[in-house]
Order: structure tokens, then sequence, then C-alpha cells
């Protein structure tokens, strides 16, 4: 058919052939375009078959190759030798000085989990600081800190858990801090305890540890932790420890 001098029909692209619409640019633009196009076609068929690929094979073989850590709370699995019988794991109580520490770790009485009693140097003196010791009061000095504390245990060679009892709100957080910074290399188990509960018997005028702050700085610090919530135990005349404590302590295993 013949045009009119100086006319050309005017392009209509096909809304429903995209192709279409590279007749609207020069031929060797077009060629360009469709080189780019295939290219990112190739690209992303590349990452979905590789991609595919990957996850087909880490679903064969996950079972040999990932390595799941365990989980603090699952003391029985640091254990193996106890045959997931729970009262054949040894403890140590009161373990607040570096000549106790060293003997729970390497001593003929060697043991699985150390109980450790925590708070501030000097606390509720007019000479208290800003330093994490271990001490059970009426204690309040050591030769122990507890980084010390927990840099020894960190280097154990054998398998051994903690158990932290916290005598004040104030110490918790910081110590929790600095046990979440360490935690991959802890070789056992943490438990985390201290006394939010008023035990039958406990006096009046002690106030239990503030719960809402020490449930918080577990759940947000060390969530892996295996909590220990106690009472307080009973000091009043005509009442023993274990009666006013029966029922008031939750804790898989160990005292407080």
């Amino acid at each position: 058919m013949a045009y009119a001098a100086g006319k050309r029909p005017q392009f209509v692209a096909n809304p429903l052939n995209p192709v279409s619409y590279l007749q609207l640019f020069p031929r060797s633009t077009q060629k360009y375009i469709v080189c780019y196009m295939l290219f990112w076609v190739f690209v992303g068929l590349y990452f979905i078959y590789t991609g595919l690929a990957v996850y087909l094979f880490k679903m064969a073989y996950s079972s040999v190759f990932e390595v799941k850590p365990k989980q603090m709370h699952d003391i029985l699995s640091y254990f193996p030798e106890v045959k997931d019988d729970a009262t054949k794991i040894t403890w140590s109580h009161a373990t607040n000085s570096k000549k106790l520490l060293h003997d729970a770790l390497n001593g003929p009485n060697r043991v699985m989990v150390l109980e450790s009693d925590v708070l501030m140097k000097g606390a509720g003196t007019s000479q208290q600081e800003l330093l994490p010791i271990m001490a059970h009061p009426p204690d309040t000095d050591s030769d122990l800190t507890f980084d010390e504390y927990l840099a020894t245990v960190a280097a154990s060679n054998s398998t051994v858990g903690i158990k932290l009892d916290f005598k004040a709100i104030e110490v918790v957080e910081l110590c929790l801090q600095r046990v979440a910074r360490v935690a991959d290399r802890l070789p056992g188990p943490v438990i985390v305890n201290a006394d939010i509960l008023r035990g039958p018997g406990a006096p009046a005028d002690k106030e239990p540890i503030d719960h809402r702050r020490f449930l918080r700085f577990h759940s947000e610090l060390t969530p892996r932790a295996l909590l220990s919530v106690v009472g307080q135990p009973a000091t009043q005349p005509g009442t023993s420890a274990t009666a006013a404590t029966a029922g008031s302590t939750w804790s898989p295993c160990g005292s407080s």
C-alpha cells in the first residue's frame, strides 16, 4: 500500500502483547532492550535454581551438618553420665571464695553445678560499691568478684553449670548483662535464682526481691537460662525453714 509522501501510519501497541512495544524504538535499541531483559531473566533463573538446590541440600543433610546448641535449661543434656537421673547431679553450696571455687572445679570432690550467692560489695553499708561479688549475707565482702567467678567458670575444661542466687535486685541486671556476653563460652547450664516470693513465716519487715524487675531482666537478658523462683525462708521462732519453704519453691534441681 502506498502512503502519502512523508507520512507513515501511526503505530499502536497491543496491550496484550508487551513485546509489541519494542517497535516504538529503533532496531538498535530493540536489540539492547532484548539482551538486557534476557540477562536478568537468566540471573533470576540462576538464583531460583541455586536457592532451590541449597534448600533441598539442607533438607536432605541437615541432620549431618547442623550443630544444635544445648539449651541452658536442658540440664540433663549436659550430663549424659547421669542417665536422665537428676538426683545424680552433684552440687556445691555457697561457692563464694576463690578456694571454694577452685576446689569445686578441680579437687577430688569436683561437682557438676556450682551454687553461688551474688551481691554488691559492702551491700547495706556506707561502703557499698558498684561491684558485684560472691558472698552471702551477713558477709558483704569477698576475695572473689563476680567477673572473676564468671571468667573462671568460662575457662573451665569440664562441663559445669552455675546457679546464681541474687541477694538484691540492684545486682541482677548488671550480672545478667555479663552472663549474656559470655553465654556461648560457658561450659554448662545457667540457673538464675532469687527470693521473689514471701514464704510462710518470713519476717514482715523484710521485702522479697522485686519480682517484676527480676523476671524482666531474666526474659530480656538471659531467656535461655533456667529460672528458679524461691520464697523467703522463715526466721520466726518455732517455724522451721523446711516447713516454711515447702510449696513455695520451684526449682527442678538444687537448693537455694
